[in-house]
């Protein structure tokens, strides 16, 4: 006869559905991590232009052309998850703490339209081209962390597969 810890168990684990269920590594089709780059969020007119251009060119320095079109083909118009850790310096005590405070829906809007096609809506300034359109979108997992230091601020984000 099986012991009460075991029965508990075994029917904890038989109300996780199987859809529930994910894998605990998946592959990622794209990951970048910025230090010591500050998050921004969008600006009223040509300031959030600038915040978008600033986080493109950041990426692809970090990345390398090369290495963004190999993740442009394994993505091809599938549906994603983002992944997004925002590290946010906490300011010194003659700095303000604005930087900590920011909000992440705020955050998040530069970060999503970096990875489409354009930054623009008149298709002038090209984005990386990873996602036609951010429709292909179907999960965001989003999180703030707040660092001691301006090098650790920064930046990390992974793009994977869907999973339903």
């Amino acid at each position: 006869m099986a012991s009460d810890g075991l029965l508990e168990i075994a029917d904890a684990i038989s109300r996780i559905g199987h859809k529930d269920v994910k894998p605990l590594e998946r592959s990622s089709l794209f990951e970048v991590d910025l230090r010591n780059f500050e998050p921004h969020t969008p600006r009223n007119g040509k300031g959030h232009k600038e915040t978008r251009k600033e986080l493109r060119d950041a990426i692809i320095r970090e990345k390398g052309e090369a290495s963004i079109e190999d993740s442009r083909t394994l993505m091809n118009g599938k549906p994603v998850s983002v992944k997004v850790l925002f590290r946010l310096w906490r300011g010194s005590s003659n700095v303000p703490d604005t930087r900590s405070k920011k909000d992440l829906d705020n955050l998040l809007k530069p970060v999503l339209d970096v990875f489409q096609m354009y930054l623009d809506a008149q298709k002038n300034e090209p984005g990386l081209g990873l996602l036609e359109n951010d429709i292909q979108v179907y999960e965001i997992n989003v999180r703030k962390h707040i660092v001691e230091t301006e090098r650790e601020e920064g930046i990390h984000i992974n793009i994977f597969p869907f999973e339903s």
